[in-house]
């Protein structure tokens, strides 16, 4: 019920911004799922006018991706060429395709929209793009690294990732 009047005020916010927006005021939060992003991208979300941008390459809650290639760990050469690719990353930190799917309700307030300075985008799903993408968009980063095993331990106690088997994960 809500998802299409955010939507719909997004999309008035979004051509406000057209043309105005400095993609240089857009922070990157990269890790691993369970990594410590969502917390780093809280943290720096707390910046006054940042609107946190979660997760664009989730293909669950960005279904259209896939049609770009896209899969859970999509791997992008750093000398590669992909124009589709890009172009999808480009307007996301450009701000101009965000939606309900993105921002990150849990952590929006209409304040930060007034006052608007940029966006931090938070990602688990863009590491092995990363390298390619900063290349030909160098944006202020912050890569999280977590101890490995943190990380399983983290990954085995939630329940997203109950049917993970080795078997299942393609190496």
């Amino acid at each position: 019920m809500f998802r299409p009047l955010g939507d719909a005020a997004l999309r008035i916010w979004r051509r406000s911004l057209a043309g105005n927006y400095d993609v240089n005021n857009t922070i990157l939060v990269a890790s691993s799922g369970r990594g410590g992003s969502t917390w780093l991208g809280e943290l720096v979300g707390t910046i006054a006018g940042y609107v946190i941008l979660t997760e664009p390459l989730h293909l669950r809650h960005n279904p259209e991706i896939a049609s770009l290639g896209f899969e859970w760990e999509t791997y992008v050469p750093p000398d590669a060429s992909d124009p589709d690719k890009f172009e999808y990353l480009s307007d996301v930190v450009n701000g101009r395709n965000i939606s309900s799917r993105i921002v990150s309700s849990k952590h929006v307030h209409w304040s930060d929209f007034r006052n608007f300075r940029g966006f931090v985008v938070k990602f688990t799903r863009a590491n092995m793009l990363l390298g390619w993408f900063l290349r030909q968009m160098p944006l202020r980063t912050l890569f999280m690294i977590r101890h490995p095993c943190a990380v399983v331990l983290s990954q085995l106690r939630h329940r997203a990732w109950d049917g993970m088997t080795k078997e299942s994960w393609p190496l």
